[in-house]
């Protein structure tokens, strides 16, 4: 049961408990913010304007705190996805549109396709990623793979794909030789070392003609990156990755051991044809959507592989074997500041039970 302020939009449950909504009056008085589509406003910013309800300031931060400006805060401008469903366009010019011509401004370009940016960043050679250059927007986490230089290690070529990621384990394997005394019944055992491998599902997904080659050149190129390379000298070698997934993995090195392309049943095609039939030569017959599975990936860490000594809980340093790498480092160094650490309590004596009997229950 609750009572319903029609003026403020409130509602009050006989718990109590309170909650602001949109009742049907002001559901009937909405109106879309835009005739040709774009950012939808927040309805949570006129549940907290105090001139739309009476509730106090503290009960409007409590049930909403601070609501999303949708129109800063968006996936097409936050993340470069564009919008390609917008109305209000010509869309005839989608197939008329000459992509080999050099003249065609970006601009140009983005009014006819609201293409995604991450998809259309071409390959490039640095000594670290661009996520910091103006045409470069951020991706819904950090998502790159690296190709070193081997003739020139301090230069990758990188690889930007949208992180539309499917899976992603990351198995920690140790290995322990079992062996047995003469008279004993049970096994002893010896370490001999251990394996880390990570496996990772994601998808490439095409979402207009002008993503098309950008998107399968890079699949080629990373698909090229397990197939040998060779020196100067006609000696073969393999590839080193740099993988950055999130501030999970952050530039971490490694080899690729397996990579799987698949088009899964429900994936459209580009069947590069024009209005009229005729063939398209700006496009390719290709699918929309490529799934890249079982990709395996092994690190090479830039640490001494070894378990983190017992005396890094009561250190104030962040460890050097930093598995999961946390922004290089930078998260570890909260769990050594503020709130005060629960290992700086002192833990109770463990009572010695070694001389205790053990008594017989029948």
């Amino acid at each position: 049961m609750s009572l319903v302020d029609r003026k403020s939009n409130l509602v009050t449950f006989k718990y109590p408990i309170n909650y602001l909504v949109y009742t049907p009056e002001t559901l009937a008085k909405s109106e879309p913010s835009s005739t040709t589509g774009g950012i939808i406003q927040n309805f949570e910013q006129n549940l907290i304007d105090p001139t739309n309800t009476k509730a106090s300031t503290l009960l409007r931060k409590q049930l909403i705190g601070e609501p999303t400006d949708y129109s800063q805060f968006n996936r097409a401008k936050t993340y470069g996805e564009g919008d390609p469903g917008k109305g209000g366009r010509d869309r005839s010019v989608y197939y008329n549109t000459n992509l080999r011509n050099t003249s065609l401004k970006k601009s140009e370009l983005e009014e006819i396709y609201e293409y995604d940016k991450i998809n259309t960043y071409p390959l490039y050679s640095s000594t670290e990623p661009h996520q910091s250059d103006p045409d470069h927007p951020n991706d819904l986490i950090k998502f790159n793979i690296g190709v070193v230089n081997l003739d020139n290690p301090d230069e990758t070529t990188w690889i930007h794909l949208k992180a539309y990621i499917k899976s992603f384990s990351d198995s920690y394997n140790a290995s322990w030789q079992g062996f047995k005394y003469m008279g004993r019944g049970n096994e002893f055992y010896q370490y001999n070392g251990y394996r880390r491998g990570i496996r990772m599902g994601f998808e490439a997904v095409v979402h207009s003609k002008y993503e098309q080659a950008f998107v399968y050149d890079k699949l080629n190129f990373l698909a090229s990156t397990l197939a040998p390379n060779y020196s100067a000298g006609g000696y073969m070698r393999g590839n080193i990755i740099k993988l950055t997934v999130g501030d999970y993995l952050n530039g971490v090195h490694g080899i690729i051991q397996s990579l799987n392309y698949s088009i899964p049943d429900d994936t459209p095609w580009d069947i590069a044809r024009k209005s009229d039939g005729s063939k398209d030569k700006d496009a390719l017959e290709l699918p929309m959507r490529i799934v890249i599975d079982n990709f395996e990936f092994i690190p090479i860490h830039d640490f001494v592989d070894r378990s983190i000594p017992n005396s890094y809980a009561s250190s104030d340093l962040p460890p050097d074997q930093r598995y999961i790498s946390l922004d290089n480092g930078f998260g570890y160094k909260a769990t050594k500041s503020i709130p005060p650490r629960l290992n700086s309590i002192q833990p109770s004596p463990i009572p010695n039970t070694s001389a205790r009997t053990p008594t017989l229950q029948v």
